[in-house]
Order: C-alpha cells, then structure tokens, then sequence
C-alpha cells in the first residue's frame, strides 16, 4: 500500500479539482453556442440584467428564504417555551432552539452584507459610472 503524505493527500483532490475546471472553461464556449441555438429555436425571452444582477438576486432571494426560516425557528421556539408547562427539559430545548435561530439569523444577515458590499466593490471597480449594480441613468431605489 502507498503512504501518501498529509501534503500530497491534500494537494492531488485540489488538483484532480482544478482538472476539471479547466475542462469545464474549455468547454463552456460550445455550451454557450448549443443554449443560443435552442433560445433561438425556442423564441425564449431575452434579458438585459447582467449576469451579475442575476447572480446577486438569486444570492438574495436565498437570504431571504433563509432569514424568513430562522424568524419562522424563533417563534416556534417561544411557542415550544410559553407552552412548556414549567418542565426544565422542554424549556432546555426551546433555550436551545431560540440560541441557535439567533445564532442563524445574525449568520444570514452577516452574509447578506458580505454579499452586498462585495457586490458594490466588484462593480466600482470594474465598470466605471455603475452604483450598486444599477447602470447610469436607471432608477435607483
């Protein structure tokens, strides 16, 4: 049986990873072809959001999927807790439930404004006159 380093074990997935992404770019200009022929065949509907518009909706749309779940968590939790009768294993479990929904809403709200302000940077810096991802001369909210 070979031994395998704790470095090599390491650095052969971060290789046979790297592998296939290269593959992945290299073929994604045949891909992109192939889609536009069937939205042409199709008549599928076109969009001017940039991809990055696009991306960042989905990103957001998530969080907020995310947040309405944990908001959902917390007040089951109190529910759990006002309506545990005084029994200290139903009050541990709802203290426990309401910790972690906190825990996980300030996680969502934290990546939301990770989210955010590399969003801002990312634009600033690679498209000149763009605000927060809206071109010039759109209503901004």
């Amino acid at each position: 049986m070979i031994k395998l380093s704790k470095f090599k074990k390491t650095l052969l997935p971060l290789n046979v990873a790297f592998g296939f992404i290269v593959a992945k770019i290299a073929l994604a200009d045949e891909l992109l072809n192939r889609l536009l022929r069937v939205q042409d065949a199709a008549k599928l509907p076109t969009t001017e959001a940039s991809p990055q518009r696009i991306i960042l909706n989905i990103l957001f749309y998530v969080l907020g999927f995310l947040g309405l779940f944990f908001l959902v968590s917390i007040i089951y939790a109190g529910f759990a807790w006002m309506t545990s009768g005084g029994g200290e294993d139903k009050i541990g479990e709802a203290k426990k439930r309401l910790k972690n929904s906190i825990v996980g809403i300030i996680i969502v709200l934290a990546a939301f404004i990770i989210v955010w302000y590399v969003n801002d940077v990312l634009i600033k810096a690679s498209v000149e006159g763009y605000y927060y991802g809206y071109p010039p001369g759109e209503q901004r909210p």
